[in-house]
């Protein structure tokens, strides 16, 4: 029996923030947030991020947690911290699952993804926000 495609809601474009201590995750990442037709900024590190997001003004964070400077929850709690950003939902993203998930989670990521990303997997996260 022939495996049907699954069905993707298209959603209008937004802007992403993909933050990411390795440069080729980050740009993997970004290339296929570009291929799915959203607006994509990149970021390598925690103050990076935060003047990335502040000029930006992204809908949507996938925000590593080993990063250079500020770590991921740093800039967690500095976005949270600023009323624009208090909607956008900000993504966890390690390489590690259980226990980074559990610690990403009660420092009020909206969610956790282990990397790397596949493209089924980043239109899921999309999708539900």
């Amino acid at each position: 029996m022939p495996r049907k495609a699954k069905a993707y809601r298209r959603r209008p474009p937004r802007r992403v923030l993909v933050v990411d201590e390795d440069l080729q995750a980050a740009q993997g990442i970004a290339v296929l947030l570009k291929h799915l037709g959203h607006d994509v900024q990149v970021a390598h590190d925690g103050i990076a991020a935060l003047a990335a997001a502040r000029s930006n003004n992204p809908q949507l964070v996938l925000l590593g947690l080993k990063l250079p400077g500020v770590d991921g929850y740093g800039v967690l709690q500095n976005l949270r911290l600023d009323e624009r950003f208090s909607r956008a939902p900000i993504v966890a993203m390690a390489r590690l699952g259980h226990e980074d998930r559990e610690r990403s989670r009660a420092a009020g990521f909206d969610e956790h993804v282990v990397k790397p990303i596949r493209l089924d997997a980043l239109r899921s996260l999309i999708e539900r926000f």
